[in-house]
């Protein structure tokens, strides 16, 4: 086993190195994974860069196997969408929503998932155009309307005939 317990080698018992007893010797690595998680219920794509890029809509996920080591994966949230929360299932790995960035600490053999919470953003409403005021019945005068000054009334000349 290496020092890092990421890599076994086994081989034939009593391998003095002459060739007297030698054997065959393998040499493995245990593999681990990322896998990065959508939680929204969306039909919206989801996009990923980093160690595990892809693009993901709804509850499914993107898993690289991966050797021991540190990795990261950042999601591109899109628009009408807010990134609430990512949460990992270890206690090494971390993920922060201001940048939208989780962080894979993964020991050999390990298999780490971080799941990206998101929630729709609602889009405001428009504000509703004010009602029309109702067109006046005959004979009302509308208070907003402009009313012609009343007439003066006129003497009439007096006629002379002569």
């Amino acid at each position: 086993m290496s020092n890092d317990n990421a890599t076994i080698a086994i081989g034939a018992p009593d391998n003095d190195d002459t060739g007297t007893l030698a054997g065959q010797v393998r040499v493995y690595g245990l593999p681990g994974s990322i896998t990065v998680h959508i939680d929204a219920d969306a039909t919206t794509a989801f996009t990923y860069t980093g160690d595990a890029p892809g693009t993901i809509t709804s509850s499914d996920a993107i898993t690289v196997p991966v050797r021991a080591g540190t990795y990261t994966a950042t999601q591109t949230t899109p628009t009408g969408w807010t990134l609430t929360a990512i949460t990992c299932d270890d206690t090494d790995s971390t993920g922060t929503t201001t940048d939208a960035t989780a962080t894979f600490v993964v020991a050999p053999g390990e298999h780490v998932t971080c799941t990206y919470t998101n929630t729709s953003t609602p889009t405001p409403e428009p504000e509703p155009e004010p009602a029309p005021e109702p067109e006046p019945t005959s004979g009302a005068v509308r208070p907003d309307a402009v009313q012609a000054p009343a007439a003066t009334p006129t003497r009439a000349q007096p006629t002379f005939v002569g």
